[in-house]
């Protein structure tokens, strides 16, 4: 009968609760209501043979009790004999992927909920506002990535289904479109492609003269393809949890247009970049008139500069003692990671990128806890760009009206079509003749996230980039 007045065809007790947790961080109100005919007391009856919930019997009472238990470490499931006794019952189910679901969307509302709006006056006024360690609009981008995952985990048919619109709609309409509007006035209004930002950020293109040139000790730098500044937060967080050192983040901003070629050109030793576009639409980039593309010409320049480059591929099956041999008399290594991006560019894969992203962390919190091993004390983390993901389909208006007509010498246009919870990420592109330097267009058409994270981590000292 639950199930009924929930308007579900389950019957556990986690896709009740779940149904119920949807319902509350919708609207706001005890969703204990929708239960009639004393069926409230059967559902209290569940919490407390399932989770031993003893306390106050209202559901803000249940969800701030679950919420400190989950804090703590809490495994409901307990011990093999609870779990073998609840087999036997009638509310038996594993919620543990439901509540996560439950969990997250209930946050992300809420949060979108207080947000007191998206406005800001310029470019640097939305750089701090999206970056700030406590509560800037980073962590909604990370919330919805988080739900999105949690979500697929769940395997019942209808019982996120509200869930599901409640959070798109709210994630679309209150975040990025008020977002990529603000964002998009702000940077029509700049001449160059300059943020004013703190001493500890930057533009990436003065990545290594200032991070990596002159440093006195040997530096590790990996760049993971479209590693977005929220999904560094975390890889900071996890490297944090390692114990082995302090962990700072700093966001850097990208170049324009926001694309692969450009951003891992900046990241390298370099005075100028030139840009130009070779056949229809592959975009040429030269640093100081060498060719910037792929790991073989990167390794040229870097060879230059003291430096070696690897790919992530190449040195993740190394053991410590074949990595330090490696990396022996040279005084910057860079490593090239590429899982974002491989997954989210593909109209076919896109749809995974929020697993690509928890691939990336784990990996390259691996390679950091070994390159720590391999006496390497001064590690930076960064990216060469970020992502934008959004779960379902955009309607049309979400990218057919930009506003204004683009100006560049060339325009490339591509959009992906497909079937709904995949990303659609239609990209503008503006080509400037070979040879003639690279300068930013002067009515930028699409909004672009800081990407790249800088931590700091002393330990001997050591340091990280997240």
């Amino acid at each position: 009968m639950s199930a009924v007045l929930l308007k579900t065809q389950q019957r556990s007790f986690s896709v009740l609760f779940a149904k119920l947790a949807t319902a509350s961080s919708v609207d706001g109100n005890d969703p204990l209501k929708a239960l009639k005919w004393g069926l409230d007391a059967y559902f209290w009856e569940g919490a407390h043979a399932i989770w031993g919930y003893e306390d106050e019997h209202t559901f803000d009472a249940l969800m701030t009790w679950l919420f400190v238990m989950n804090a703590r470490g809490w495994d409901y499931r307990h011990n093999s004999a609870q779990r073998e006794r609840r087999r036997k019952e009638l509310w038996f189910d594993d919620t543990k992927a439901l509540w996560d679901a439950a969990r997250a969307g209930a946050r992300l509302l809420t949060h979108l909920r207080a947000l007191p709006g998206i406005a800001f006056s310029d470019a640097a006024e939305g750089f701090a506002r999206y970056t700030a360690p406590d509560g800037g609009l980073w962590t909604i981008d990370q919330e919805y990535r988080h739900y999105v995952r949690a979500s697929r985990a769940v395997h019942v048919n209808d019982v996120l289904t509200d869930l599901d619109r409640h959070v798109e709609n709210a994630y679309r309409d209150d975040y990025l479109r008020p977002l990529s509007r603000t964002w998009d006035d702000a940077l029509r209004g700049m001449r160059t492609w300059d943020i004013a930002v703190p001493s500890s950020s930057g533009r990436i293109d003065s990545f290594h003269r200032l991070l990596v040139a002159g440093s006195h000790r040997r530096t590790v730098v990996i760049i993971s393809d479209a590693l977005r500044y929220e999904a560094g937060v975390e890889l900071a967080d996890k490297l944090r949890s390692l114990g082995r050192g302090a962990v700072s983040v700093n966001p850097w901003y990208t170049m324009l247009p926001s694309i692969t070629a450009i951003g891992m050109a900046a990241l390298l030793p370099q005075r100028e970049l030139t840009l130009g576009v070779r056949g229809k639409d592959q975009v040429i980039v030269e640093a100081d008139g060498q060719s910037t593309s792929g790991i073989d010409a990167r390794r040229t320049i870097l060879e230059d500069a003291d430096g070696r480059a690897f790919t992530y591929e190449e040195l993740k099956q190394d053991t410590i003692k074949v990595m330090r041999s490696k990396f022996k008399g040279t005084s910057a290594v860079y490593i090239y990671h590429d899982v974002i991006d491989a997954t989210g560019d593909h109209a076919a894969s896109e749809s995974g990128t929020p697993d690509a992203v928890n691939r990336a962390i784990d990996e390259l919190s691996a390679l950091v806890s070994k390159l720590i091993s391999a006496d390497i004390t001064r590690i930076l983390v960064t990216a060469d760009h970020g992502f934008l993901f959004q779960d379902s389909e955009p309607a049309n208006d979400d990218t057919a009206k930009q506003g204004g007509v683009p100006r560049g010498r060339s325009i490339s246009v591509k959009k992906r079509r497909g079937r709904p919870r995949r990303r659609h990420r239609p990209a503008l592109r503006r080509h400037v003749p070979q040879g003639q330097p690279f300068q930013p267009p002067r009515h930028p058409t699409r909004a672009h996230q800081p990407d790249a994270a800088t931590a700091d981590r002393h330990d001997r000292p050591r340091d990280y980039v997240g």
